[in-house]
Formats: structure tokens, C-alpha cells, sequence
């Protein structure tokens, strides 16, 4: 009855506010990845770079899924950002001092899977 409602009244407000930090954090991936860079400093430590896109991938798969209430939806959002590092890294080509890292990609749909992964469970049907 009542409670049951609360929580979905709840649940439902938590979620929109997943969806907007979702949608924020993949305008600041977009803006991360595309912008131009001078001269590159060097990384602080091997494969930095690497680290760097499955955690921003990772974070947004997070807040993508916690945005979502089922599986399928899960899969849209996993897929929407594979789809998102496909499509940052192909545009990176003509973007000066970047450019297409096959490597990238793969940490960007690494760090989405990996959380979508351990939150499988979370979701029925």
C-alpha cells in the first residue's frame, strides 16, 4: 500500500537523478575527449591513459545503470557507451594532437562491461 508507493515515488526521484548525472558526466567524457591538446605531457605512470578511460567509462556505466531498472535497459546503456568510446575515438582523427587508439576503445567498453557486469544481478527481467 503506502509504503510500497513511497518507495517507488522514491526510487523514481533517485533515479532522474542518476539519468541527469549520467547525461552531465557523458557531455564531460564528450568534452574530455574531444578537445584539443598542445603538446602532450607524459603520463604519470605506464598506461595511465588506459586507467583513465575505463574509469571514466566505469563511472558513467554506473550512473547509466543506476539511472535504468532492468536489464535490458542495462544492456542499452553498455551498449550506448561502447557505442560513445566508438564513436569519441573516430572523431579524435581529426581533432588536433589526437588521434584513433584502438587500445582506448577497449578500455572505454572494458570499464562500461566490468560495472555492468557486477551489477547484473541487481536486476530481474
Amino acid at each position: 500500500g503506502v509504503v510500497w508507493r513511497t518507495i517507488h515515488i522514491v526510487s523514481t526521484g533517485i533515479r532522474r537523478v542518476f539519468r541527469f548525472t549520467f547525461v552531465f558526466s557523458v557531455m564531460v567524457a564528450l568534452f574530455l575527449t574531444l578537445r584539443p591538446v598542445g603538446d602532450p605531457q607524459p603520463p604519470p605512470f605506464p598506461h595511465f591513459d588506459k586507467m583513465a578511460h575505463a574509469g571514466m567509462w566505469a563511472v558513467m556505466s554506473m550512473l547509466g545503470i543506476a539511472s535504468v531498472s532492468t536489464r535490458q535497459r542495462l544492456l542499452w546503456i553498455v551498449g550506448f557507451l561502447c557505442f560513445l568510446g566508438a564513436a569519441t575515438e573516430s572523431i579524435q582523427i581529426v581533432v588536433p594532437g589526437r588521434s584513433f587508439e584502438w587500445l582506448d576503445l577497449a578500455a572505454d567498453c572494458a570499464g562500461a562491461v566490468i560495472i555492468a557486469a557486477l551489477a547484473w544481478r541487481r536486476y530481474r527481467v
